[in-house]
């Protein structure tokens, strides 16, 4: 993966948009009568693209410290708790369980640590 483009990729208001995609999806899904389990789709969707999006930017040029402050002001928004709260986050596999469960707490310098120690256990088994 080329990291300079990424790095020009990176968009400080991307988890805003994903926010903003993630409010349309549930706005269609109540419309058309998909209950619940549009509602659980919708926030699975909404986790994996913010989470994903999270490693993509911890990948980036950025300082240790930007990444931390990014990361504080992106989970900032009024509706972050409340949509990683409504999703069974617990019943996942426990890497993803514990990285969201981190997020949801903002505990990010933990969830950093988390994140390089499961990169270097992942080599190491690689090998």
């Amino acid at each position: 993966m080329n990291l300079s483009s990424l790095s020009q990729a990176i968009s400080p208001d991307r988890l805003a948009k994903i926010h903003y995609y993630y409010k349309y999806l549930l706005d269609f899904l109540k419309t058309n009568n998909f209950g619940k389990e549009g509602d659980l789709r919708a926030t699975r969707l909404f986790i994996g693209y913010s989470t994903f999006y999270i490693e993509e930017y911890f990948k980036s040029k950025q300082t240790n410290k930007e990444k931390i402050q990014w990361l504080k002001e992106a989970t900032n928004y009024p509706d972050w708790k409340k949509i990683i709260s409504s999703y069974p986050y617990k019943k996942m596999p426990w890497k993803q369980a514990m990285k969201i469960h981190l997020l949801y707490r903002r505990y990010f310098h933990l969830w950093c640590y988390f994140r390089v120690i499961n990169q270097s256990i992942s080599k190491i088994f690689k090998k």
